[in-house]
């Protein structure tokens, strides 16, 4: 077989165009940049409606937006309530209202009142002890003995903390000088 230049393709593949390789190349380079185009803008758009989010709930929260609900709840209380100062006697019967409509706020607002009872673990995040009474009980130690109002708190947050007096275990002493 004689050596052809025109022919000099291994497997005796025919030639190709060159031309129409480096149209190929392009056609294959620019729908990858159109997906990389498409990706880097769906990517962005997300990226840039999620600040435009954040910095609109800044601006709220500057423009004192933030307190709007709350504002507004206690406005109606305070407008429902106001009569109470002028006859307490023939107004006694709105008194527990008021209250109600003001836990219904801190409720609606994922804030939680606690009141401890006798003998339950005392919850260190939500009471401070106000006084400690002895006993020779070991299992009452540390334990609620009295509660003297309420906790009010959200989460591990406690806007008041209930006042409270805890048992404290003594030893008592025998009557041969040891403890029991």
């Amino acid at each position: 077989m004689e050596n052809n230049p025109i022919n000099d393709h291994p497997n005796d593949t025919p030639p190709t165009d060159p031309l129409a390789e480096i149209q190929a190349n392009l056609t294959t380079i620019s729908n990858e940049l159109t997906g990389m185009h498409k990706l880097y803008h769906k990517e962005f758009r997300t990226i840039l409606d999620g600040m435009e989010k954040e910095l609109k709930h800044y601006r709220s929260v500057n423009e004192g937006r933030v307190f709007d609900g709350i504002l507004s709840d206690i406005a109606k209380v305070y407008a429902e309530n106001i009569g109470l100062t002028t006859d307490i006697e023939s107004q006694q019967a709105e008194i527990p209202h008021l209250f109600e409509d003001l836990r219904q706020i801190l409720e609606s607002h994922e804030v939680e009142v606690h009141k401890s009872n006798p003998e339950e673990p005392r919850n260190v995040l939500f009471t401070q002890v106000r006084q400690k009474i002895a006993t020779d009980n070991k299992d009452l130690h540390g334990k609620i003995a009295k509660s003297h109002g309420i906790a009010i708190h959200k989460d591990n947050l406690a806007f008041v903390k209930e006042r409270v007096d805890i048992y404290e275990y003594k030893e008592t002493p025998t009557e041969d000088g040891g403890t029991e």
